[in-house]
């Protein structure tokens, strides 16, 4: 063998050599990655790996942007329930307005479940809870998105009832709406936020869930307020609302709430934990909750949030007499209409 045969391999050997350590030395989402990409499938992680890939985006100080969202994945196609109950999407396309400064989400309709009603106004039960889903494949490319566990179809919505609450609100609407407004601000005054209006009161923290600043520090901050004690007692019956209606979810789509609820437990690990006090009660999977008594959005959009939105109607409170709905706009000839019945909660992808 020549010696510049023997170059040669010695390079090759090298090569391969350094190849091997880099493989080695990659992050578990990166290998997940890398072999999703060859094999021209959507990228799926199991909780551990989208954990690890959460927290490497926040310390990513390189990327301006917010951790990836974790998105529920369940095999539609072997619950006959959930498949008469569901409404199937494809093909999204964003469409941004300019004029306004948004953006939202055309979708195509595949097919809807024999359950759902022609006019599209849902009033979820427990016996008959609701869902819109879409295939992984249609979602994988679109930016901020993270795929947890090995189904088929991904959840962009599920709404149910709770079935027995731990907590009502007690006492007339307008006597906690004025107790609430005697020490916090309301988020709408100035807030032109997709032209919304009405009074809305929002706990816990608030912030950029981005990354560590360049001094170490999170820039998350508590919501303001002008009395702790009452913060702390509204705080309190807010996480147990949450905690009811978490329940419920889950009772539909297991273990939901733990993938939900993952990157903002990775924020509060990654972000100085000592700066973010979340909501007052421990069991709490939301860093921060809001009372909304009539507070509405006239604009259609999406928003790119790092975990569902929960919405919730105490016992008490229904909003449908009032006239108070919640749509999703689907595409120009599709709407779907929630009634805001007492007990109601969903939950929803919003980005």
């Amino acid at each position: 063998m020549s010696s510049e045969q023997k170059q040669k391999r010695s390079l090759k050997r090298r090569a391969r050599w350094a190849e091997n350590q880099k493989s080695k030395k990659q992050s578990p989402e990166g290998k997940a990655n890398m072999i999703a990409k060859l094999c021209h499938s959507p990228i799926r992680h199991d909780l551990n790996v989208a954990h690890a890939a959460v927290a490497l985006s926040l310390k990513d100080k390189l990327k301006k942007q917010q951790p990836p969202m974790p998105i529920y994945t369940l095999n539609a196609d072997e619950n006959e329930n959930i498949a008469l109950n569901s409404i199937f999407l494809k093909h999204p396309k964003r469409t941004k307005i300019t004029d306004q400064k948004t953006a939202f989400r055309n979708w195509e309709v595949d097919h809807i479940g024999a359950n759902i009603s022609a006019n599209l106004i849902i009033r979820p039960t427990r016996a008959n809870p609701f869902y819109i889903l879409c295939d992984v494949a249609e979602i994988v490319a679109i930016d901020g998105v993270m795929l947890v566990g090995s189904g088929r179809h991904a959840v962009l919505l599920c709404a149910t009832k709770v079935a027995v609450q731990n907590m009502v609100l007690c006492g007339k609407t307008s006597d906690i709406l004025n107790d609430i407004s005697s020490f916090k601000p309301n988020i709408k005054t100035g807030n032109k936020h997709f032209n919304s209006a009405g009074k809305c009161f929002s706990f816990g923290d608030h912030g950029a869930y981005e990354k560590l600043t360049d001094s170490g520090k999170s820039s998350v901050r508590q919501y303001s307020s002008k009395d702790n004690v009452k913060e702390t007692h509204y705080g309190t019956i807010l996480s147990v609302l949450l905690n009811s209606a978490c329940d419920a979810i889950d009772k539909r789509l297991p273990y939901f709430s733990s993938v939900s609820a993952l990157t903002t437990e990775v924020i509060m690990k990654e972000l100085n934990q000592e700066l973010l006090t979340g909501l007052p009660s421990h069991q709490s999977k939301y860093l921060s909750a809001h009372f909304n008594f009539n507070a509405r959005t006239e604009i259609f959009h999406i928003e790119r949030d790092v975990t569902y939105t929960l919405i919730f109607v105490p016992s008490g409170f229904n909003q449908t007499a009032s006239g108070l709905q919640f749509q999703f706009r689907l595409n120009d000839f599709t709407t779907i209409i929630i009634g805001m019945g007492s007990g109601v909660t969903f939950t929803y992808a919003a980005w």
